[in-house]
């Protein structure tokens, strides 16, 4: 199991690591500032209703405006007991705190949030110990992908990448298949430019998938190049984000000593993977073992999530990428971020009980007016941008 599942599976109730360890100050609303005529993005964040044990999680919503302040959404908190989420503007799609369901929102003009649909997913899957675990959405928002295994005491290790069609009139799902089984296969799913392949990366192999004409994930290809790493050791690739093109920045943790590096890969028109990078063109990171990368809609940085904190790369295209900022969170690992089309970063902190905003553009990055807000064991970040790609 790599360090990305290991941390990935923050906040499920079956993988404890961080629910219990958290403390701090429980959720507050954001500080209502300034109001703005013209909102760019809706921040949404899962965690727990309470401090009691098996309290259901629920979803609070924030309006940000054009410095990346934040302010409540009218009824927020709203019920959604779950985790991981995605949305495509008109529906967002949760993953049960259970892990057996996936349950679908409408997205109201005001950022409300209503459940509209449910599915049983284990209805689906052959493992009694299988649980969603991922969601996300192709480019068009017209399919849903889930991952969804299991990796825990008792039970085989096995993963697989289901696919739902989304009906457009009521955000229910149906299903349309998986992409096999693999123990070894790991998330999040990126796609490339095209919308056709999409990759993810998880120790040995970067796993590439191909998107069929009606939606369908199909396993297509695997490379396990990997850098040689500095004294002759092997890299493990943990975590893939694409650009808008062909790109993939790809993280890579050595096996032995050193810091974790960001290497850069180019897909070709039928899903294969080549890089030229090696130990001494990747630039390094400071955030310790890597948890979470997210490619800015520019395809222009790349942010870096991990033990140790938050960290921002320029990236390059087919080129190198290179450091760009320091630590920007440090103290407490980060676990998940999200861009809006705005130049704002959105990161989670668990152990920190906090929410980051930084505004970030390839010349200057400042936190936010307001940052960081205050929330409780938050465990899954999804934003919707209101404004168009750069």
């Amino acid at each position: 199991m790599t360090n990305l599942l290991r941390n990935a599976c923050v906040g499920f109730s079956t993988c404890a690591c961080f629910l219990l360890a958290s403390t701090g100050a429980w959720a507050q609303k954001a500080e209502a500032g300034t109001s703005s005529n013209s909102p760019v993005a809706i921040v949404y964040v899962s965690h727990p209703s309470s401090k009691s044990s098996g309290a259901p999680n629920n979803i609070v919503a924030w309006w940000a405006n054009a410095q990346g302040k934040l302010t409540p959404v009218a009824g927020s908190p709203f019920a959604g007991n779950v985790i991981p989420m995605a949305l495509n503007g008109k529906y967002l799609f949760g993953g049960s705190l259970d892990g057996s369901h996936i349950y679908s929102f409408s997205i109201a003009s005001t950022g409300a949030l209503k459940q509209v649909a449910s599915l049983d997913d284990l209805s689906y899957l052959s493992g009694t110990c299988d649980q969603v675990m991922d969601l996300t959405l192709d480019h068009t928002g017209a399919t849903l992908y889930s991952y969804a295994g299991w990796f825990g005491p008792g039970c085989a290790s096995d993963a697989t990448w289901q696919s739902f069609n989304i009906d457009k009139s009521n955000g229910s799902l149906s299903y349309l298949g998986n992409a096999g089984h693999n123990d070894m296969w790991g998330f999040p799913l990126s796609f490339i430019g095209n919308n056709v392949y999409a990759f993810e990366a998880s120790g040995d192999d970067i796993y590439g998938f191909r998107r069929e004409s009606n939606g369908m994930l199909a396993y297509a290809t695997d490379t396990t190049y990997r850098p040689a790493g500095p004294n002759g050791e092997t890299y493990n690739a943990q975590d893939a984000a694409a650009d808008p093109t062909n790109h993939l920045a790809v993280l890579m943790e050595p096996n032995g000593s050193g810091d974790t590096q960001v290497g850069t890969y180019t897909a070709s028109s039928t899903g294969s993977l080549s890089t030229t990078s090696n130990a001494n063109n990747m630039p390094k990171s400071a955030v310790g073992a890597p948890y979470y990368s997210q490619m800015a809609p520019s395809g222009k940085l790349v942010a870096v999530a991990g033990q140790s904190g938050l960290q921002v790369f320029h990236y390059n295209g087919s080129a190198p990428a290179t450091r760009y900022t320091g630590l920007l969170t440090t103290g407490y690992p980060v676990n998940q971020m999200y861009w809006d089309n705005d130049n704002h970063l959105y990161a989670i902190s668990n152990l920190a009980n906090k929410l980051y905003v930084f505004t970030i553009t390839p010349t200057s990055y400042a936190e936010a007016p307001g940052s960081p807000y205050s929330i409780a064991d938050p465990q899954g970040i999804i934003v919707l941008p209101k404004t168009k790609k750069p």
